[in-house]
């Protein structure tokens, strides 16, 4: 039962803004299964399930895109529960790996296929889809866009960004467009679901509800326009310092083998309500910027800019070097970023995951090569977790594994750093050491190394556990960092992971050569070259 019961109880529609109605979606399913567990004994076993759910409740027309959105929906609300959504600091990094802002994106693209479908859709059919579909992805991206703007709000605030203002106006728009979806929600059949939506949902301090029993606006900053000269303002990724507190600015290093989800860019932003024209130049001829030179205003809605960065790599110099770009803002002042540019090379007969920026970052489904033992494999569940996938051993009667007999997750990976403190990031399932005499554990071995084993789950009872059961449940997963020994050094290398009980669920692997940085994520995965 261990595959099917974690997939749906972590991950389908449990943690539903005050859902009620939405609960009939996992209650049916666990009904079913202890009915005939015989239906949910394979990775795609939830899927077929939701398949035949939509098809029976909607119609078969529908029946894929909605499993699709379903367990789209599980993979998000899987990040973070929404009432610790009001949790400082907030979950999704609005510094690091433009997390917060791809997080948002994604629940906007769901929000966006699901209204599709709904519309898509006759009148009488259109109530039940959305009580039970739409109502859940439309409340669950408003809050998450609610405490997402919030983040930024406090973050355009320290860096004296005039748009701080109407960041916060949109914040208390969201709060109003998550009551007016409530009573959307209560309109539905004469009001007869009134009123299961109204369970609070915003502005927790604690697990218990706030203790008036109402939502509650979260904090704001508001920001009135600087006195003194200078009326705008640059912001790099990676920092929440800015120009002209900070007169020279250090962008993130570019090279050949960044993630592709990830760009560089600068923000120029209005500090004043005035206007200011900009220009943007570089001191080498390879590195370009769009928006090159342009306006500011606060009144008007170009008060922050874009300026997306790109290299040519074929003309770059070979190795790492130092370009400056220059912003010259119309009123006379001038502020220096520097961006290193690396521009590395890795033979052309490497297939594997290449480093960038410090870090290599690997999905788990996504080895080199995956052994079968003894009739021990590895499956890939799809949709599990907070990424993409996971990946189990398999089948999940299978006894204790060991490093020297059992099957091994193979990774290929090419770094362009050397370190002497690297370390492995392991992020895993919310398995617990479920049977004492068998406790969840996994090996690791770096280029051919004797094997360690890793327990990353305590003995002690959760109850008596404290900070990491505590990290666990809000991550909906345990995380294991292991320091290397030794310096990991430039060139290939091969990872080994061997998963030594069926509990043990991989859902990301980070192999951190000095670069990474605290996030609810991780690292976006690493770019895969030769394949």
């Amino acid at each position: 039962m261990h595959l099917a019961y974690q997939k749906s109880a972590r991950q389908i529609w449990i943690a539903n803004v005050g859902d009620i109605k939405g609960l009939e979606v996992p209650l049916t399913h666990f009904m079913d299964m202890a009915y005939d567990m015989d239906r949910f004994t394979s990775t795609d076993s939830t899927t077929k399930w939701l398949k035949r759910w939509a098809a029976r409740e909607f119609n078969e027309r529908i029946a894929d895109r909605t499993a699709d959105i379903l367990n789209h929906y599980g993979t998000l609300v899987a990040r973070r529960k929404y009432e610790l959504l009001s949790q400082l600091p907030f979950a999704f990094s609005t510094i690091y790996y433009d997390e917060a802002e791809a997080n948002l994106a994604q629940w906007e693209s769901l929000l966006a296929q699901t209204q599709s479908v709904y519309s898509s859709l006759d009148q009488a059919t259109r109530t039940p889809f959305f009580e039970m579909v739409l109502h859940p992805v439309l409340a669950g991206k408003t809050v998450v866009d609610l405490y997402t703007k919030t983040a930024f709000n406090a973050l355009y605030h320290q860096q004296g960004r005039i748009s701080t203002n109407r960041l916060a106006q949109k914040v208390h728009d969201l709060f109003t467009e998550d009551s007016a979806i409530t009573e959307r929600y209560h309109g539905v059949k004469g009001g007869k679901w009134r009123p299961v939506m109204d369970q609070v949902h915003i502005g927790y301090s604690s697990w218990d509800d706030p203790v008036d029993n109402t939502n509650v606006m979260p904090a704001l900053s508001y920001i009135a326009a600087p006195q003194g000269a200078g009326g705008i303002g640059i912001a790099v990724q990676g920092s929440a310092a800015s120009y002209p507190e900070q007169k020279t600015l250090r962008l993130l290093s570019m090279d050949p083998y960044m993630p592709p989800s990830e760009s560089r860019y600068i923000d120029i932003f209005a500090r004043k309500n005035t206007t200011v024209t900009y220009s943007i130049s570089s001191n080498t001829s390879y590195v370009t910027v769009s928006n090159a030179s342009g306006s500011v205003s606060a009144s008007s809605n170009i008060s922050d800019v874009r300026s997306t960065i790109t290299v040519d790599w074929a003309s770059a110099e070979p190795g790492l070097s130092h370009t400056e770009l220059q912003v010259r803002a119309g009123d006379g002042f001038t502020a220096a970023l520097v961006l290193p540019v690396n521009n590395t090379f890795v033979p052309t007969n490497f297939t594997g995951f290449v480093e960038s920026n410090g870090v290599i970052s690997i999905e788990a489904s996504h080895y080199t090569s995956a052994e079968t033992k003894s009739n021990v494999s590895y499956v890939e569940i799809p949709h599990y977790g907070r990424t993409l996938s996971a990946v189990m051993p398999w089948p999940v009667t299978m006894g204790t594994q060991h490093p020297n007999t059992g099957p091994a997750l193979r990774y290929s990976l090419y770094t362009t750093t050397a370190s002497p403190s690297a370390r492995l990031i392991i992020s895993l399932g919310a398995s617990h050491n479920h049977d004492p005499t068998r406790l969840i554990k996994f090996a690791y071995s770096l280029d051919g190394s004797v094997p360690v084993t890793v327990r990353p789950v305590s003995t002690v009872p959760p109850y008596k556990e404290g900070q990491a059961w505590q990290q666990a449940v809000i991550e909906n997963g345990w995380t294991s960092v292991i320091e290397l020994p030794g310096e990991v050094g430039t060139g290939e290398h091969e990872l080994s992971l061997w998963l030594l009980e069926p509990g043990v669920v991989l859902q990301k692997i980070v192999l951190d050569m000095g670069g990474y940085q605290d996030s609810a994520l991780g690292p976006p995965e690493s770019m895969r070259v030769g394949v």
